[in-house]
């Protein structure tokens, strides 16, 4: 029984690298470089690896080129510069920025500090529980938004709709265009027309903006409950990513295609607050 077994799971993984071959013979688009996937790996590991109030991720710096690419992104604890160096990614050091980033963005002062987990969204007084469903990456795309990106967390502070509920989630709905949580090798030799878009370090943070925007614009569009309709929402901003994402070979060339999406949502609010305006009146 055993050896029966031994047998069929030694075809099964034949057939599988059979198909693979053929795959790649008769693929449409291109996969990732070396460095593009080296990248790609390191996003699918923060995004399969869980919180933990302990979490310290470290790894020796030797100056590959997908190290030297990986480095540009400012998700290490401290800077790298030399081979030596340790490329370090904390639970509390990520925590202690995103406390001070909000601290800083929103003006916070005479005891409002304390409040910033409440502000940004947060279900519990903790954040660590709330990043479940995206684990490591969505905590660092929170923080890189808030320090890079502030104006669009001060959007969503003027609105019903929670900051970091939404970037758990645009994190998560981000990684499945991806495909970030597949088996190693699907990731390194699945086919996509965007990858060059990747030789950016910094594109998966676009990615992320780009579907919080989308996210804000579309739940003021159709102002829907958070609490049942999050869902569809998260369906449209894939969607959306999608699209702008198809052939794109560069982080300009995304940002056009976001922002003129963009546009139309906003034009759609209008449109749909001017109905309702109207409809008023008549009912008047």
């Amino acid at each position: 029984m055993n050896v029966l077994g031994g047998f069929h799971a030694s075809a099964q993984f034949l057939f599988d690298i059979l198909g693979l071959v053929k795959g790649l013979a008769i693929r449409k688009y291109s996969i990732p470089t070396k460095e593009v996937g080296c990248q790609l790996l390191l996003f699918r590991q923060l995004q399969v690896t869980p919180c933990t109030d302990s979490l310290v991720l470290s790894r020796a710096y030797n100056g590959t080129p997908s190290q030297r690419a990986a480095v540009k992104l400012p998700l290490w604890d401290d800077p790298i510069s030399t081979e030596g160096d340790k490329m370090v990614i904390s639970y509390s050091k990520l925590v202690q920025r995103m406390e001070a980033g909000v601290v800083e963005v929103l003006d916070l002062k005479d005891g409002e500090e304390k409040k910033w987990v409440e502000i940004l969204g947060f279900q519990t007084a903790t954040p660590l529980s709330d990043f479940r469903s995206g684990n490591v990456l969505s905590l660092i795309l929170t923080v890189l938004l808030l320090e890079l990106h502030p104006n669009i967390v001060k959007e969503f502070v003027k609105t019903s709709l929670p900051y970091a509920l939404c970037s758990i989630h645009c994190c998560v709905a981000v990684g499945e265009v991806l495909g970030l949580k597949k088996e190693k090798v699907e990731v390194l030799v699945s086919q996509k027309s965007y990858w060059k878009l990747f030789s950016n370090p910094m594109a998966i943070l676009h990615l992320h903006k780009a579907a919080m925007t989308f996210a804000l614009r579309i739940y003021s569009s159709e102002k829907r409950s958070l609490l049942f309709d999050f869902e569809p929402i998260l369906l449209k901003v894939k969607t959306a990513i999608i699209d702008c994402l198809e052939g794109c070979d560069s982080v300009e060339t995304f940002e056009e295609r976001v922002g003129l999406h963009e546009m139309e949502l906003i034009k759609t609010t209008a449109l749909n607050k001017l109905k309702e305006s109207k409809e008023g009146d008549a009912i008047v």
